[in-house]
């Protein structure tokens, strides 16, 4: 009985890595919600500059560095841009960097309730520098 129990609890575990939490927003899954975020970005003078052309608020954006040597760096920006607003933020690039990658994140609701911020991988859009 002992080694059923210790089976199903392995077994468990590995399942739970498979399976994501399902997150919601406005009553569809996230994914499809992503594919109608539309957004505009470019760097001017030293300015990150992003357009919300799309019908979803966007909650923040992570930000890919890639440089030259094809390393890359990625860091989360808390910039919350509404729908059909602009967001003008002083942005430093590094004279070593190649392009940024920006991918949009949303927040959507988990079936507790919670809030979770979801990052719209396939809805990324990239500056060369």
């Amino acid at each position: 009985i002992a080694l059923v129990i210790v089976i199903s609890v392995i077994i468990f575990l590995w399942a739970r890595t498979w399976i994501s939490e399902e997150i919601d927003k406005f009553g569809e899954p996230i994914d499809k919600i992503c594919e109608r975020v539309d957004f505009d970005v470019q760097l001017v003078s030293g300015n990150i500059q992003i357009v919300n052309r799309g019908n979803v608020p966007i909650n923040s954006f992570d930000v890919k560095k890639i440089f030259e040597n094809k390393d890359s760096e990625t860091r989360n920006y808390a910039w919350r841009i509404d729908t059909g607003k602009t967001l003008s933020e002083v942005f430093a690039v590094e004279s070593n960097v190649g392009k940024l990658k920006l991918f949009p994140a949303v927040l959507g609701k988990v079936q507790d309730s919670k809030i979770k911020s979801y990052t719209c991988i396939d809805n990324g859009k990239t500056i060369n520098t």
